[in-house]
């Protein structure tokens, strides 16, 4: 019996407790780094020191990941160690084991972080395309971000921005960074609550407004650590509101997710509408389809047995069902098309037997 004090754990706050676990190990795993009580308490005793021993698979090759890449991202992005390990902790809790396993494997940084996000991108292609003398830095840093064959998902509009409850009013020449998940938005004068953006989004659809603006002129909102571009997100004018519906690609792996710079004096408010991120393995929709029934099947003789699987679904396996006292011997099995499934049966023994092939049909759903 289940104790009345026993409380069910849903499966946010398992990934946020993972999350946490991972984070304390990740900073244990680079040895040399203050751990904060919260994340100290939760890795246990054995994250003192650099001697912390991954016990899963997972933990594993994320802990090899870290390990290789943490002083690179300090060399290169300016991100401390810690600091780029903790915030890639929900990444690493969220992806598949599959890619974890092939960007433990890679050996350039963006090759890494290309398949941890589930992209087919190579170490070669990667090298070839930073080779070439026509690429730009902007360019190479954007090859770990996933681009291609992104999946749009629309959410409830959520506030992840309000500068009149956080930080004041931006000023001229003023550049800020935000975060586009979470499981609050409040320091950023947001949504007491987690608004529904995966921490790997690759961009996000927000609708940005101006407020109290004191003169006119425009603000840029691009992804963050990137050159900030010259064209402007959205032209501000004085004293009324004005907005604009954008899409903000995300920097991925990083403090935050995204910058706003403000050429004038004003209050800006963000309200995140949806997102784009790459697909993710979808499960197969299996069913069974029995065929049509072949009755008094004669003793000693074959048949051909057949099960037609549904339009759009494919005849991945299959096999017989039998009736009466006899049985049927099986001589061969398999898919006479795409979607039939055929076998060959011998009835031996017993009285009279009926029976009829089953097919095992198969498709990948639609998204």
């Amino acid at each position: 019996m289940v104790s009345h004090s026993a409380r069910l754990i849903g499966e946010g706050e398992v990934m946020k407790v993972l999350t946490t676990a991972i984070s304390a190990a990740l900073v244990a795993t680079l040895g040399g780094v203050v751990l904060t009580s919260q994340v100290a308490e939760a890795a246990g005793p054995s994250s003192a020191g650099s001697q912390y021993t991954a016990k899963t698979e997972r933990g594993e090759n994320v802990g090899n990941i870290v390990r290789r890449w943490a002083d690179y991202v300090s060399t290169v992005y300016g991100t401390g160690r810690g600091e780029w390990a903790r915030a890639m902790a929900s990444t690493f809790a969220q992806a598949d084991l599959h890619n974890i396993k092939r960007a433990a494997r890679m050996t350039t940084f963006e090759g890494m972080m290309s398949a941890l996000m589930g992209q087919r991108a190579t170490d070669e292609q990667i090298i070839d395309k930073m080779a070439n003398p026509q690429a730009s830095a902007a360019v190479i840093h954007a090859l770990g971000s996933p681009s291609e064959d992104l999946v749009y998902t629309a959410i409830v509009p959520c506030r992840i921005l309000d500068t009149r409850l956080a930080g004041g009013a931006m000023t001229p020449g003023e550049t800020r960074h935000y975060v586009s998940d979470g499981s609050d938005f409040v320091a950023q004068g947001g949504a007491s609550m987690d608004c529904g953006v995966p921490a790997n989004a690759s961009a996000v659809v927000m609708n940005v407004t101006t407020t109290e603006s004191h003169s006119g002129g425009y603000i840029t909102v691009y992804p963050y650590n990137a050159p900030q571009p010259f064209a402007a997100s959205l032209n501000v004018v004085i004293g009324g509101d004005n907005g604009n519906e954008i899409i903000v690609k995300q920097t991925l792996g990083q403090s935050f997710d995204f910058s706003i710079f403000s050429a004038v004096p004003t209050h800006v408010v963000g309200d995140v509408a949806g997102y784009f991120m790459a697909p993710t393995a979808t499960a197969m929709e299996c069913q069974q389809v029995d065929g049509p029934l072949t009755t008094s099947i004669p003793s000693g003789s074959q048949t051909t047995l057949r099960a037609t699987c549904p339009s759009g679904f494919a005849a991945t396996g299959g096999g017989t069902k039998s009736f009466g006292s006899g049985t049927l011997t099986v001589h061969s099995s398999f898919p006479e098309s795409t979607s039939i499934w055929q076998v060959k049966v011998a009835r031996t023994g017993g009285s009279s037997v009926d029976g009829q092939a089953v097919a095992q049909c198969c498709r990948v759903p639609g998204r």
